[in-house]
């Protein structure tokens, strides 16, 4: 396989208008603008006495980079967009934020991998009328 095909594959998926919106102004000032949104957010929370940790406000950030995995076991080997947002303006945030949400997302019916599903469905004891269909 040569490149060509799978950087027209991403060039096709960016152009995509229902998931991506290509910037008008430049991507550095628009990170920056971004960068000073968060930080005047966080300014504003402290003022009206919520502490927050130092370590929300932004700086020296990049944009998110996009990259595409071939998936190899379907027809015409699409490419999986993965986004990488380390070190972008809002991965701070976003880290502070996920631990606090996880909390209320968490309930009895929540499995959290395949692995704790195994061990549930293993620790099941069914009445004698009843035939598992796996």
């Amino acid at each position: 396989m040569t490149r060509l095909p799978i950087y027209k594959k991403m060039i096709d998926l960016l152009n995509d208008n229902s998931k991506f919106k290509q910037l008008q102004d430049d991507v550095f000032k628009t990170v920056l603008r971004c960068e000073d949104r968060i930080n005047n957010y966080i300014r504003n929370l402290k003022n009206l006495g919520i502490e927050l940790c130092s370590s929300l406000y932004t700086s020296g950030t990049h944009p998110a980079l996009l990259y595409g995995l071939p998936k190899v076991h379907k027809p015409n080997i699409p490419l999986r967009p993965i986004l990488s947002a380390i070190n972008s303006p809002n991965y701070n945030l976003s880290k502070f934020l996920v631990p606090l949400l996880e909390q209320a997302t968490y309930n009895q019916y929540t499995i959290k991998d395949s692995f704790e599903f195994v061990n549930f469905i293993s620790s099941l004891t069914l009445p004698k009328c009843y035939i598992p269909i796996w």
